[in-house]
């Protein structure tokens, strides 16, 4: 039963079951399994584009590491 309890869904989640067609814009598509789904946040079911665009610098992520160099996020 782990990650069940009952949360309200982030907005992109509630757009995109609203929306006709919801275009995902993703820096890389990795094969099933690849990714913990706790960090899936749109379900594949309301999807009906994907759009790979390769590494993208925003300046809104932030690297994170340890004081021995080791990445932490």
């Amino acid at each position: 039963m782990r990650r069940t309890a009952v949360r309200r869904p982030p907005v992109g989640v509630t757009g995109a079951v609203a929306g006709r067609v919801t275009i995902v814009q993703a820096e890389e598509v990795v094969r099933e399994g690849e990714i913990d789904p706790a960090d899936v946040h749109l379900p594949g079911i309301y999807v009906q584009r994907i759009v790979e665009v390769g590494r993208q610098e925003t300046g809104v992520e932030i690297e994170k590491l340890s004081s021995n160099g080791e990445d932490q996020s």
